[in-house]
């Protein structure tokens, strides 16, 4: 017997949902097929770890063979050599669950035959199977989806039968046992079920792919009641014979959005949730020829969930880059194996990137195809264990998962106890950074370590890192920031307040003996003689140059915790130039007519020295626009004043805009004073 050939008979994918956190786009690639072989005629595929090793292993339900290969993964992107267990008669769907209880994966597969069944093979923790029962399920079963339906604890099995035009529903026992199925009538031929939350209780629902060629094609949705019953199906349109559907938040509102791989159109219909299980009008994207299968997952990081189809008559399969709202990039499109008819989205090489895993049915193989996005974040710290107050340095090496790939650039970010971030460093030419720490709290800290991702790698994180921080019976002082710029500002005059906040975020009282500033540098604070743990005080620091020229100063906090005196650095550039007004606005005016003149005043503030001019203009975008004259000269004496006069001659409409630019020697050179006006007709 062969592998069913009828357009709607087509396999549909093993669906997987994948959540990352992220931050950064990058572009999504993937490499050249590497092909396993398996049974005969290769037509489903579950992924999943069914040794207890950690690392993700392929189950595949080959249907001219009768059987099931599993190949255990090595953890790298590889797989070892299959082994073949006995399924039922042309088994077509496979799943997996830990249907007895025991804490190890277990197998469901649907079998095609007329009468319909379900076998089951139990899991024996190493990656081997024994043979269970097989239940009766409905005419021509084609899908076979695990949840727990009744909410008893115990999973459940959905089966999509294909010519009999319902769902079985066969309650689990618990212990590896099922109960005789109940049926629900669902659309013309299904050929595909997802058991997914559709709605905000948490009860599970169904989603039937109906792939007759004879009416309007339709997907159809079966409320859950949460005992294990179903309301009566709704159907919504899609294009023309769904296979597949995936299940996912595609437009970010929190509610489960569809997509559907139609095999006759050769698109992919993604049909947006409008809440409580209810959807709208199908949305098409062209993909490649046949499309049988789809799946979901972000495979470029960017926290948006995307689409990948496998199509069985081009033999490759098709990447749709989600927007995040709800609509997709044009399909790219990858070679897989000889007429792909299944397909899973999942990271088998530990990279924190999904992978591609395809089922092809002629080809009697599967074909991976890794994510050239991966990388590897390993972080280490030193000392470990360290004591509290001590400097803790943590160093973090960013790879590239593929060999020969480039050394990832961008920034990793160290965050303590998930909510106190401990800093952002930028990655050196070999792919590392390392921050140096002083303030960890006491007790068994959690560091993670987060990696931005850029245009060709994914955001990705390192494993948590424990680290341990002995002792820390007393204060401990944190300033934030720990360094204050100020713009530049005229001597004799102070500065808007830029705010320091000092935290105790050690276990005992803090007593504060003084907080004070170097020259040209003031503070006033609301920390008093002492803080308790956990408190909080500002600092509030101004600049008051004293002379021109760049300053530099330093904040000092000196109390009774470790590293007093805890400093902020401070810097800041004084000028003797003062300007009068700051900005000039000249309105509307005719274009090709000049304004009245406005004035600015330059103050030499210096006491006993001359000021050198050694540039006066306008520059900017519209400099041409604007006329300056000055009495200025090259020079202007100690506490003495000149005036530069500005008109506004515009030659076009619209909003211009320049500056006048002083050149000297009176610090915070150039100054300049922002110009603008509109020309009107």
């Amino acid at each position: 017997m062969t592998a069913p050939r009828s357009p709607h008979s087509r396999l549909s994918a093993a669906l997987v949902l994948l959540a990352l956190s992220a931050v950064s786009v990058s572009a999504s690639e993937f490499t050249t097929a590497v092909n396993y072989a398996a049974g005969t005629s290769p037509i489903s595929i579950v992924v999943a770890d069914f040794n207890g090793d950690g690392k993700p292993d392929l189950a595949i339900a080959d249907f001219n063979s009768g059987d099931v290969s599993i190949l255990l993964g090595n953890g790298n992107g590889t797989f070892q050599t299959a082994v073949s267990y006995g399924a039922g008669t042309r088994p077509i769907s496979i799943a997996t669950g830990d249907f007895n209880g025991d804490g190890i994966l277990d197998l469901a597969i649907a079998n095609n035959a007329s009468s319909g069944t379900v076998s089951i093979l139990l899991g024996q923790g190493n990656g081997t199977f024994k043979q269970g029962a097989a239940y009766p399920a409905g005419s021509s079963s084609r899908y076979v989806a695990v949840g727990d339906f009744n909410d008893d604890g115990n999973l459940d099995l959905a089966v999509a039968n294909q010519t009999s035009n319902n769902v079985s529903i066969l309650l689990g026992n618990g212990n590896g046992t099922f109960q005789a199925p109940v049926n629900y009538n669902a659309g013309s031929a299904p050929v595909f079920v997802a058991a997914v939350a559709l709605g905000t209780s948490g009860v599970l629902d169904l989603v039937v792919a109906d792939a007759s060629s004879g009416i309007q094609s339709t997907v159809s949705v079966l409320l859950g009641n949460g005992d294990g019953t179903f309301q009566p199906a709704v159907s919504y349109s899609t294009g023309s014979r769904p296979e597949s559907v995936a299940v996912a938040d595609f437009n970010g509102d929190g509610i489960p959005d569809l997509a559907t791989a139609d095999y006759s159109a050769n698109e992919v219909s993604v049909l947006l949730g409008t809440g409580n299980g209810a959807f709208g009008q199908a949305v098409n994207y062209t993909v490649g020829t046949e499309p049988v299968a789809i799946a979901t997952a972000d495979f470029n990081g960017d926290g948006y969930a995307d689409l990948v189809t496998a199509n069985f008559d081009e033999k490759n399969v098709s990447v749709l880059l989600g927007n995040g709202d709800g609509t997709f990039k044009t399909a790219v499109s990858y070679g897989a194996g000889s007429y792909p008819r299944a397909i899973a989205a999942v990271d088998v090489n530990g990279d924190n990137a999904p992978d591609l895993e395809v089922a092809n049915d002629i080809g009697n193989n599967v074909s991976i195809l890794l994510n050239t996005g991966g990388t590897f974040v390993t972080t280490t710290s030193s000392p470990n264990p360290s004591n509290f107050g001590q400097p803790v340095t943590f160093s973090t090496t960013v790879a590239a998962s593929l060999s020969g790939s480039p050394t990832p650039t961008g920034s990793v970010t160290w965050t303590e106890n998930g909510s106190t971030v401990l800093g952002t460093m930028t990655l050196n030419s070999s792919g590392q950074a390392s921050l140096i720490v002083s303030t960890l709290t006491s007790g068994t800290d959690t560091i993670t370590t987060a990696y931005s991702g850029n245009s060709t790698y994914n955001p990705n994180s390192a494993p948590p890192l424990t680290q341990t921080v002995n002792g820390g019976n007393g204060p401990l002082v944190t300033l934030n920031p720990t360094s204050l710029t100020f713009a530049t500002q005229d001597i004799g005059t102070k500065s808007a307040p830029q705010v320091v906040t000092l935290t105790n975020v050690g276990n005992a009282t803090l007593t504060i003996t003084s907080i004070t500033t170097t020259a040209n540098f003031h503070q006033s604070n609301t920390c008093g003689s002492g803080l308790l743990a956990g408190g909080s005080c500002t600092i509030n620091v101004s600049f008051a140059p004293a002379k021109a020229g760049m300053l530099t100063g330093t904040l000092s906090v000196t109390d009774n915790a470790p590293g007093s005196p805890q400093t902020v650095s401070l810097s800041g550039t004084g000028t003797v130039v003062e300007l009068m007004p700051s900005s000039l606005a000249f309105g509307s005016q005719t274009i090709n007519t000049t304004s009245p003149p406005q004035t600015i005043t330059l103050t030499n503030l210096a006491a006993n020295s001359a000021l050198s001019i050694t540039g006066l203009d306008i520059t900017g975008t519209d400099s041409t626009d604007f006329a300056e004259t000055n009495t200025c000269g090259h020079s202007v004496p100690a506490r003495s004043s000149c005036t530069i006069t500005v008109t506004f001659t515009p030659t076009t409409t619209g909003q211009l805009n320049a500056s006048v630019s002083i050149s000297d020697n009176g610090g915070g050179s150039p100054q300049t004073v922002p110009l603008s006006g509109t020309g009107a007709n």
